[in-house]
């Protein structure tokens, strides 16, 4: 068991002096002075903030730089003062997954000169087959596009003409326009799209359009 002198304030005093005493009471409620939200007596959040309390601003021990404790925590490993930190080679976007102390980082670039250059190599004639690749698909892909705009595209093909000889032009249709537009050879609406001669306010719609050719 706790004596009880050890569980609870036993100052005895004038009352107008209770106010500086509790400043220094190490049984009064307090919140820790780095604002992390933990509260309790005085003694229990000296303790707390001894042990370190993990929003307490605190220094790099190798480079100085200034956080609270959990960033710190976080930091110190990667940090590139830090010469025991573990790190992967800077081929290791290559291909070189070798890890080591940041210290032993040099020599190890000394030692696999020729088989870093080695997997450089490699790695330019992956990224040079993965270009190729790119591009050949893009060619195909500008090939099959110019051929479906030749398709849909009138100009690429044999003109077609009104009555009185002047060129249709394509013109696609939005769902509104549709219902304003009527083949002038078979009088039926036209959906989509119209072959349209704007001076004669003629039109012409896909399926006598595919006859025309």
């Amino acid at each position: 068991n706790i004596p009880k002198d050890k569980r609870e304030c036993l100052w005895v005093g004038e009352f107008e002096d209770m106010t500086a005493h509790s400043l220094v009471c190490d049984f009064y409620l307090i919140y820790c002075p780095f604002s992390c939200g933990q509260r309790g007596i005085r003694k229990s959040i000296n303790a707390h903030v001894k042990s370190g309390c993990t929003l307490e601003n605190i220094a790099c021990k190798f480079c100085s730089i200034k956080d609270t404790r959990r960033s710190i925590i976080l930091h110190e490993p990667k940090c590139e003062k830090n010469m025991d930190a573990i790190v992967v080679c800077p081929f290791a976007k290559v291909g070189c997954l070798q890890q080591m102390a940041r210290k032993d980082c040099k020599d190890h670039l000394n030692k696999t000169k020729d088989a870093h250059l080695e997997i450089m190599l490699k790695h330019a004639e992956k990224l040079k087959a993965e270009r190729d690749l790119l591009q050949s698909k893009e060619k195909i892909y500008k090939e099959e596009e110019l051929k479906r705009n030749k398709e849909k595209n009138p100009k690429n093909k044999t003109p077609i003409l009104c009555t009185r000889g002047h060129e249709l032009e394509y013109k696609p249709l939005s769902t509104y326009a549709a219902s304003l537009y009527t083949c002038d050879r078979c009088y039926t609406k036209i959906s989509t799209c119209t072959w349209r001669c704007n001076i004669c306010d003629y039109d012409l719609c896909a399926g006598c359009i595919s006859l025309s050719r």
